[in-house]
């Protein structure tokens, strides 16, 4: 059961950050739709902690999703970030992607648009479609402060130098 389960999740996973920029929208859609209706209502998220304990990605993405989306009754958007920070701290663009979002929306932490504009750049060099198309859109918006994307490129340079391990979250 689980076997199939990471590989459907993992199928997932992939189609949303292989998908490109037109229809992004609809995979995220659908992925959103099937967590909402299976995730929750049919996999007890004692087994996603199991799984995302024992060093799987996409169940730590899964539950990352499941408390940002409120899935469990309550919106729990500082535990989804904890999730989507471990992901995103061993090369994971899908928890990068949604790191940036936390820092730029400020849901579960304090907005930083230098922080959310490496996490977009680290996650669009990793190959998120989705971040590939905003962090364009965040270079184009920040075009008049050339201090703020020089912050950005030294950040990001030091972050993947580092593995990962020092990019001020």
């Amino acid at each position: 059961m689980l076997t199939k389960l990471k590989m459907f999740a993992a199928a997932l996973l992939v189609g949303l950050t292989a998908t490109n920029a037109a229809n992004a929208g609809e995979v995220k859609d659908t992925f959103d739709r099937y967590v909402t209706g299976v995730f929750t209502d049919k996999i007890p998220i004692s087994t996603w902690e199991e799984m995302a304990e024992a060093g799987d990605i996409e169940a730590t993405n899964v539950l990352g999703l499941i408390y940002d989306r409120g899935e469990l009754g309550v919106w729990e958007p500082k535990t989804a970030h904890k999730y989507f920070v471990k992901t995103a701290t061993q090369g994971n663009a899908f928890g990068q992607y949604y790191v940036s979002k936390n820092y730029t929306n400020s849901y579960a932490v304090e907005s930083d648009p230098v922080l959310a504009s490496m996490w977009m750049a680290i996650s669009a060099m990793n190959g998120d479609e989705r971040s590939i198309a905003e962090n364009e859109d965040m270079i184009a918006k920040r075009a008049s402060n050339p201090g703020h994307q020089e912050k950005v490129d030294a950040l990001v340079a030091k972050c993947v130098a580092s593995n990962y391990a020092d990019c001020g979250t």
